[in-house]
């Protein structure tokens, strides 16, 4: 199988986690992203999902070094918490 770069699809151990303090229940480390991404390469993970509210509450460069010196790689960015703390869902028509 291949993923959307046309390499082969290889899969991730991830957590997610956020740059901000969140209330979000999935969140670890949460406004604590360098300890966080450090604490999963340690312990083996491959990736990391990021949870944003807003594309400007991180620096895409500062995360690209931080996660090229673990050797991790963003599996996926999220979008609950923009729907928990601003009640903007991406898959909720009613909100």
């Amino acid at each position: 199988m291949l993923n959307l770069s046309g390499k082969p699809y290889r899969q991730r151990i991830s957590m997610a986690m956020s740059p901000q303090p969140s209330v979000f229940a999935p969140l670890v480390f949460a406004g604590k992203l360098r300890e966080g991404i450090e604490a999963l390469a340690k312990a083996g993970f491959n990736g990391v999902e990021i949870s944003l509210r807003h594309a400007s509450d991180l620096d895409a460069d500062w995360l690209a070094n931080l996660l090229d010196d673990a050797g991790l790689e963003v599996s996926a960015f999220a979008s609950g918490r923009l729907c928990l703390e601003e009640s903007i869902c991406l898959s909720d028509p009613t909100r």
